[in-house]
Formats: C-alpha cells, structure tokens, sequence
C-alpha cells in the first residue's frame, strides 16, 4: 500500500480511508492481470469514486489482441479534465490523472484518434 497515493485518493476523490485503501490495492492488482480482469477491476473502482463508465482511449496501432488499438481506459467522471483513474493499457500502469491531461501528454507516443 502507497501511503501517499491513499491520501491522494482521499484528496481527490472524497473517500473514506477504508474507500482509499481498497482502491489503492486494486490499483497494485491490476497490473498483474489480463485484461477482461482489468476491465472488471476498473467498474469496481468507478463505484467507489461515483464514476459514469469505463471509457476508452484508443491510437493508430495495435498493442494486443484483447486490447487492439486501445491505449488507456479511463473511468468517466463527466468532464474532460475531472480527475479520475486510468489505466495504460501499452505499460499495464494505473495513475490518478485526467483524461485530457493524459491525451495531451501522449498524443504523439500513440498518436490518439
């Protein structure tokens, strides 16, 4: 568990710190699982943040077969720039990002539709 990244999650997203800490050990799990697995690890992350659905971000080329053409999924907060919970699909790495933040920082590595 991330000290740091339990608080964080507190910060941002209102929890309580048995809210934070579940989620922060989904976050270490899904980087060990495949990718229906992540996807399932995903929704129940979003219900703990009050997320719309898991959304995906896809490039010009091929990573998987399960993933294809997907680079992140994100869970939908509702804005483009509300914080939320993403998955690189290419490094298997969660992080508390934006949306649009990470197309911004990623558009060319992956060249993002």
């Amino acid at each position: 568990m991330g000290y740091k990244r339990i608080k964080r999650l507190r910060t941002i997203f209102i929890l309580t710190k048995e809210e934070a800490k579940e989620i922060d050990q989904f976050m270490t799990k899904i980087r060990k699982v495949s990718g229906n697995n992540a996807e399932e690890i995903m929704k129940r992350i979003s219900r703990l943040i009050g997320g719309y659905s898991i959304e995906s971000i896809r490039g010009n080329s091929w990573s998987s077969r399960f993933w294809g053409d997907t680079v992140a999924i994100y869970i939908n907060k509702g804005d483009t720039y509300d914080n939320t919970i993403l998955f690189n699909t290419r490094t298997k790495m969660p992080m508390i990002t934006t949306m649009g933040d990470f197309v911004e920082r990623n558009n060319n590595r992956y060249n993002i539709q």
